[in-house]
């Protein structure tokens, strides 16, 4: 938080016979707007990377790598919601590796995550008034 002071003094005479009248006056402004834009620009970049991720991308990458895909656009975005729900869903199909060698076991996991970032991803994009992912890309190229 910055404080800055200031103090002005003025000094009033009328006549040589009456005697001089000082007036001091302080003024104390706290700053905290910095700190208030600095948190918008935060939660704007923030939307910006959530209007940014892709369905066919976020679907292939948690369907090839597991939860590490899914862990770094959650991490990116800071929605994380999809990503555990999608966890617990892949913990919960998790004994069907057995039967299918994890092929169409992984596939409900990977959907179901999708599909939340995707609602996600498309109601920041209305938000933001983009139509595509590719418009979200010029915002956070030209804003950041």
């Amino acid at each position: 938080m910055t404080t800055s002071t200031q103090t002005t003094e003025t000094q009033v005479s009328q006549t040589s016979e009456t005697p001089v009248t000082t007036v001091t006056q302080t003024t104390t402004t706290t700053s905290t707007n910095s700190s208030l834009e600095y948190l918008a620009r935060q939660v704007r970049a923030r939307d910006i990377e959530t209007a940014r991720v892709r369905g066919w991308g976020y679907f292939l990458g948690a369907y090839l790598t597991g939860p590490i895909w899914p862990a770094l656009v959650a991490n990116r975005t800071g929605q994380w919601t999809p990503f555990w729900v999608g966890l617990g869903i892949g913990v919960v199909t998790l004994p069907g590796i057995f039967l299918d060698a994890g092929l169409i076991s992984s596939i409900p996991a990977a959907g179901v995550g999708t599909a939340m970032m995707a609602s996600k991803s498309k109601a920041k994009r209305q938000e933001l008034d983009v139509i595509s992912p590719d418009q979200a890309d010029v915002l956070r190229f030209k804003d950041f």
